[in-house]
This record gives C-alpha cells, structure tokens and sequence, in this order.
C-alpha cells in the first residue's frame, strides 16, 4: 500500500532518520518549520500513520519506528 505524506511530515521524517530521539522544539528549529500548530500537526499525521513514536520523558522526544520509506522517498 502507498502512504501519501504531507511536505511537512516528510520534513520532519527527513530530520527524525538524522536525529533521533529529538523535542519538538529541535525539529522545528532545524526542519525550518514555523508554528507550532504546523509542527503539531505534522507531528499527528506521522503517528496517526504509525510511524512516529514518543518517550515519556517530562520534555517528549520523538522518533521514528522502522518504515520502508528512505531519503530517495515513499515507496
């Protein structure tokens, strides 16, 4: 099945394969993303597909589960 993803989560995926284990407040200062609402809900969209996950540390870093999907992009 192909996955569609917005040029925001597939920002935000680029920088996570990089720099796992990331705030929000490092995706959006080097993604270039602005807003926190773009951010936000970039950040949904990925874990609504099942890829994005998140320790339970008092500030969230996020990253990646394994997915198919490289820097060449979608399959």
């Amino acid at each position: 099945m192909h996955e569609s993803f917005t040029p925001d989560e597939e920002l935000v995926m680029l920088f996570l394969k990089k720099h796992a284990k990331s705030t929000a407040a490092e995706i959006a200062r080097h993604s270039g993303l602005k807003g926190r609402g773009v951010l936000r809900r970039a950040l949904d969209g990925l874990d609504a597909k099942g890829l994005l996950r998140h320790t339970d540390d008092r500030v969230e870093r996020y990253y990646l589960v394994h997915t198919r999907w490289d820097a060449a992009g979608p399959c």
